[in-house]
């Protein structure tokens, strides 16, 4: 249900990342006029807006509210749809929309707790994000809307393309959710994976934080450009760097020849926030295999790769492995 929004991101990235050539300048057409961009864009056959992000705590976590209240009232409205009333626009294209409003909002939360200056701001913001996280798990629940659904489903709707996909994909959904499931073992799927969202989100705001500093001579940091070395020089032939930094990181990475600097800073990055994180780690494993076993799946790779290319978590080891051993002569023989 949350399709759209990736579809996007994913869309975003693309034309960001693309080299193609533009056979006209923006700055000719307009200098910092918003409205003016937004007109030259439409005449391109592009769409731009500005997201508005919410400058303090409590409007992070107040946008989070609207966002939901919105969105429960939207659900509301289809549970009351009678049969006659049904349609693919208000039953599958409105949960859709539903989910990508609220995905809109949950986006630029996310994005503040990993990048806001604020350390109240990101703590109010993961707060926010464990909020949608519920949410977004209770959705899947809503036994009114998936009535609705199903009844529209039962009419065998002539659907094609695009329409036609979404519902199976969104009766599929619901079927990994477990709603086929009698009522106790459904409410216990739901309470498990509404676990294992907390889990999740904790387990990553825990990297985020984490900091660690590593300290190296400059005869260490042979390979990396000066200009960096300047901007890390904290006394006399002592250079400290960040293993939570990534740009400090991909410097070291890419520049540093010596191979025993190169595995210091990474295997102190690998266990950022390992103290904390061991224990989540081991209440996530645990929990995924619950899930997986209470819908029918031998493991989570299973469940997760169903909606994959890869179809099952042997198809994706199996592809992973061959890989692996495909690369390794080549890699070898570089080392």
């Amino acid at each position: 249900m949350i399709v759209r929004s990736m579809l996007l991101i994913v869309t975003g990235i693309l034309v960001a990342c693309s080299s193609f050539t533009i056979n006209y300048t923006l700055e000719a057409e307009f200098s910092d006029d918003w409205d003016k961009f937004e007109n030259v864009a439409k005449r391109h056959g592009s769409m731009v807006s500005l997201p508005p992000f919410e400058l303090s705590p409590q409007a992070s976590m107040e946008a989070v509210d609207a966002a939901i209240e919105v969105a429960n009232a939207k659900l509301n409205a289809i549970a009351k749809l009678k049969p006659s009333e049904m349609t693919f626009v208000n039953t599958i294209g409105a949960l859709d929309d539903i989910s990508f409003e609220v995905s809109l909002v949950a986006n630029r939360t996310y994005m503040l707790k990993e990048t806001s200056e604020n350390a109240e701001h990101r703590s109010k913001a993961t707060e926010a994000i464990k909020k949608v996280d519920e949410w977004s798990v209770g959705l899947d629940y809503r036994e009114d809307v998936y009535r609705v659904v199903n009844a529209f489903a039962d009419t065998n709707p002539n659907l094609e393309d695009e329409a036609k996909r979404l519902l199976e994909q969104t009766l599929r959904d619901y079927r990994r959710a477990g709603l086929h499931l009698v009522k106790a073992e459904r409410d216990e799927v739901e309470a498990l994976r509404k676990e294992l969202a907390a889990a999740t989100t904790e387990f990553r705001t825990n990297i985020t934080k984490a900091k660690k500093s590593i300290k190296f001579t400059k005869s260490e940091l042979k390979g990396l450009p000066e200009s960096f070395l300047e901007q890390v020089k904290t006394g006399n032939d002592e250079y400290t760097l960040q293993a939570n930094v990534t740009f400090h990181y991909l410097n070291i990475l890419r520049n540093a020849k010596l191979e025993k600097t190169r595995m210091r800073f990474s295997a102190e990055r690998l266990v950022l926030a390992s103290e904390k994180n061991l224990p989540l780690l081991k209440k996530i494993l645990q929990l995924r295999a619950v899930i997986a076993a209470k819908l029918g799946y031998e493991t989570w790779a299973d469940y997760r790769c169903e909606v994959k290319m890869a179809g099952d978590g042997k198809t994706a080891y199996d592809f992973l492995i061959n890989l692996k051993e495909g690369l390794e002569p080549k890699w070898k023989a570089e080392m």
